[in-house]
């Protein structure tokens, strides 16, 4: 007997800005991208990345479930972007100046990682250090006419994250599409109050 095995999705979960913070990241994408040729910094959309993973459908479910108890105890909370990063010599961001994402992110690597197994292709990513990506795969001109340009410069905005949205795709190809939103409708916050209560769930 023949098993049809479940497609393989690639997954990622993000926190996705106001609409004015998201034109003021897109703009400055656009900018890198006119100026020094940075093919990946326009056209994809401003969002702060929680987790990204492959996995089969077949365990969709259980992650969902998973998400869900780690989101439903959170509240919203404000997140402020504050100047520009870099990592190494191929990407520039924005910072975030909210812990809130990384201790929500650990949680779900934690409650979630007997559910989302690592597969040959990539190992599950909970982010440690949010941000919001300007520009990435960057040769070292373009990181380094792009850093020149943005290094010091005023950048202040701050959104409040009310859920995290999950998108998924097919790992042969196509584009990301939504298939669930995580609304945050607890009552705890970032500190001891979180990390304790979340050690009981």
């Amino acid at each position: 007997m023949n098993f049809i095995q479940p497609p393989l999705y690639e997954f990622l979960g993000v926190i996705e800005p106001d609409n004015y913070t998201s034109r003021l990241i897109l703009t400055i994408k656009n900018n890198v991208t006119y100026r020094f040729g940075c093919g990946y910094a326009a056209g994809l959309k401003p969002h702060i990345t929680v987790s990204n993973f492959l996995q089969s459908a077949y365990m969709e479910k259980k992650i969902f479930e998973s998400f869900e108890r780690t989101t439903a105890a959170m509240a919203p909370y404000k997140v402020h972007v504050n100047g520009f990063g870099h990592f190494e010599t191929h990407t520039v961001f924005a910072k975030v100046t909210q812990e809130s994402t990384a201790v929500m992110a650990e949680h779900m690597k934690k409650k979630s990682s007997a559910i989302i197994q690592t597969q040959i292709r990539q190992k599950p990513y909970f982010i440690k250090e949010p941000h919001l990506t300007i520009a990435r795969g960057m040769t070292p001109e373009q990181f380094s006419l792009t850093w020149a340009m943005l290094k010091g410069s005023p950048l202040v905005s701050s959104f409040m994250a009310y859920e995290m949205t999950l998108l998924r795709r097919d790992v042969r190809g196509g584009k990301y599409e939504v298939i669930k939103k995580f609304p945050f409708t607890g009552n705890y916050t970032v500190g001891n109050q979180l990390t304790l209560s979340f050690a009981t769930l």
